[in-house]
């Protein structure tokens, strides 16, 4: 079973709803976040699969399938897949990878589970800028 785990800073010139906005944008979220505080609000969301169903949506709305393939396999750290978010973007609907710890922040997310089925699920291979093929959201 694969896990996601989502996590945004809060940075004392930005307002939790907001980045709460942000996140909710791009990912469903079922449950509110764990915080926890310290110099600045971390944001903490653990979810199922499920939960990257928008995010599939928005690469193909936004017709950025093979360099969300690319930078999710540039991406992968052993079995997990890490990547990072623009949370501007974000706020804004729209995807746009970037750097962990970008200076306007960023949304980090980190997944468990069968990487290559769920880089093939949320960014398959494409040709003229349509995808060579369709998967089912893996489990």
């Amino acid at each position: 079973m694969s896990m996601i785990v989502i996590r945004a800073k809060v940075y004392p010139t930005e307002e939790i709803e907001k980045v709460v906005q942000a996140v909710e944008n791009i990912f469903i979220l079922k449950k509110a976040p764990s915080i926890t505080s310290n110099l600045y609000y971390l944001l903490e969301w653990r979810c199922e699969i499920s939960a990257l169903k928008k995010l599939h949506q928005l690469l193909r709305q936004q017709r950025i399938l093979e360099t969300a393939r690319t930078v999710l396999f540039k991406s992968v750290r052993g079995n997990k897949l890490i990547f990072s978010l623009n949370k501007q973007a974000a706020f804004a609907g729209k995807v746009s990878f970037g750097l962990e710890n970008e200076i306007y922040g960023s949304i980090d997310v980190e997944i468990d589970g069968d990487i290559e089925k769920i880089i093939d699920w949320l960014a398959p291979p494409t040709e003229k800028g349509a995808p060579l093929y369709e998967r089912e959201m893996p489990t």
